[in-house]
């Protein structure tokens, strides 16, 4: 895997640990040398265990349930090393670890198959109900890793984004909040005549609750909202549409 990191640094006198580096480089002409490099590794192990059925004509499910473990040291290109020459300290649970995610879905027509077109005989409560579909989506997942920071380049390796943690936390070792997520779309088919020719009206509404997921967490050690939410996914959103078959 990617990681970027800084190959100008003179070698500590100790290299394991926490160290701090000086003014010395290994090429005196330039002062920091990026290099991205194929040297990260990452590890996954996953259970998924999936259920779908439909019950009856008129109800289907799926139900999905993920338990994984997912341990890198460099989870992405821009991620650098707290100490380039170290880079088994690197080593911990990786910023897309979810250990736990389940997800249920379905689709419910309670008033009949929209794939066929009411009667014309049919009663005016029936022409309104039939067509009509809800389809709900669930998702409820465990909280993600952070990587603590102090804000500063402390240890002198010139990364950017920074790395260096406050002394006693590993790397991702905060913890964000747990993910709890209700889409809903509801759908309206009409017959616009008796070649079948349809017109579907949809509702679609992401996070129905209105839940606030935790997006991003303050990582900067010292601040008065260190460990604390600073962002979040979006709010609820409402989205119509009209879809024309023909």
């Amino acid at each position: 895997m990617p990681r970027t990191r800084n190959v100008n640094l003179s070698p500590p006198a100790a290299p394991q640990g926490r160290v701090v580096f000086d003014t010395g480089r290994l090429d005196a002409r330039y002062d920091a040398v990026w290099q991205l490099e194929n040297s990260a590794s990452s590890r996954y192990h996953g259970l998924i265990v999936s259920l779908g059925r439909k019950l009856t004509k008129q109800f289907g499910l799926q139900v999905s349930y993920t338990l994984s473990k997912a341990v890198d040291d460099a989870s992405d290109f821009d991620e650098q090393p707290q100490n380039p020459y170290d880079l088994r300290a690197e080593r911990a649970l990786s910023r897309q670890d979810q250990r736990h995610r389940l997800v249920m879905s379905g689709l419910f027509n309670p008033f009949g198959d929209d794939d066929d077109a009411p009667d014309d005989d049919g009663s005016v409560w029936r022409k309104l109900v039939s067509g009509i579909a809800f389809a709900p989506l669930v998702t409820l997942a465990s909280d993600r890793p952070f990587n603590p920071l102090t804000g500063g380049d402390d240890l002198h390796t010139l990364a950017l984004p920074l790395t260096a943690r406050p002394l006693g936390f590993a790397r991702n070792s905060l913890s964000g909040a747990a993910q709890r997520n209700i889409d809903l779309r509801v759908l309206k088919r009409f017959w616009l005549n008796e070649r079948h020719q349809l017109l579907d009206f949809a509702v679609d509404i992401f996070n129905l609750t209105n839940a606030v997921n935790v997006r991003e967490l303050n990582p900067f050690a010292g601040s008065a909202s260190f460990g604390k939410p600073i962002d979040a996914f979006n709010a609820r959103r409402w989205q119509f549409s009209l879809e024309l078959e023909f």
